[in-house]
């Protein structure tokens, strides 16, 4: 008599397993959708960093160029 296994995140069956295997289980069964899901997420998630890191890094070079022209203006360098 085999054992059901479910995914860990979506609670879809996976497959029957015997209680040997069920012993060697980790806590990480997920199924195939819940993998690429979570891909597509991260994906989404690391383009918007290196978005929001370009427009902060050119911000911070703006905001450095008017206290570089300020000074320059101000002691007549």
């Amino acid at each position: 008599m085999g054992l059901k296994l479910h995914c860990n995140k979506c609670n879809k069956f996976l497959n029957e397993i015997t209680p040997e295997q069920a012993s060697r289980l980790n806590g990480n069964e997920v199924c195939k959708e819940c993998v690429e899901l979570a891909h597509s997420t991260l994906d989404k998630y690391n383009a918007l960093y290196k978005k929001l890191v370009t427009s902060l890094g050119s911000t911070h070079n703006r905001g450095v160029k008017q206290l570089e022209d300020l000074i320059h203006r101000e002691l007549d360098l």
